[in-house]
């Protein structure tokens, strides 16, 4: 969203300034809380997978010295195949998007943070080049979007991996337990 001459009349060039200011800091923080989000799944989703594995050793050696694998078995270890799969999903969530720049994307936490390439020739060294306001201001939206659209896109596909993710969980230990009983 390019700066327009339309919002210069909010004040006078410092106290504009700070307004930007503002708004940026708060994207920054928005967008930093949204980084802590997705860790946080990352991190929820190892630990899940390695408990998993714990559980699915655990009652598929009593399986093993028990009656052997039968059907309840072979659905326990299919679930646990798809809750490793759907963790992984979680642990490697695809692109995030870039803070700058239509279409450009990085992969990882990157994605969580300006380009400088696009920031020098965007706005400093353009022609006319741009205030400080009016770069903070620019960036600001770009973040508020860039926010949305990871929020729309990935968190929630994380969020819905994870779910499932610990309804084949518990689908698994039941199977596991019907099995054994």
């Amino acid at each position: 969203m390019p700066f327009n001459g339309r919002v210069a009349a909010i004040g006078d060039a410092a106290e504009l300034e700070r307004k930007y200011r503002l708004a940026y800091e708060e994207g920054v923080r928005a967008l930093s809380q949204q980084q802590a989000v997705v860790d946080g799944y990352r991190t929820r989703a190892g630990v899940t997978l390695s408990a998993t594995a714990v559980a699915t050793s655990f009652f598929g050696s009593q399986a093993l010295t028990g009656s052997g694998l039968d059907t309840w078995s072979w659905i326990a270890i299919v679930v646990f195949v798809g809750v490793g799969v759907t963790l992984l999903a979680v642990m490697t969530p695809g692109r995030l998007r870039n803070l700058l720049g239509p279409g450009q994307a990085r992969e990882g936490l990157a994605g969580f943070v300006a380009s400088p390439v696009i920031l020098i020739e965007g706005y400093f060294e353009s022609d006319p080049p741009r205030t400080l306001a009016q770069t903070y201001r620019d960036v600001a939206l770009h973040m508020e979007a860039h926010w949305e659209r990871n929020e729309a896109v990935l968190v929630r596909r994380i969020d819905q991996r994870f779910r499932l993710a610990s309804v084949l969980l518990i689908g698994e230990i039941a199977a596991w337990v019907i099995d054994l009983a």
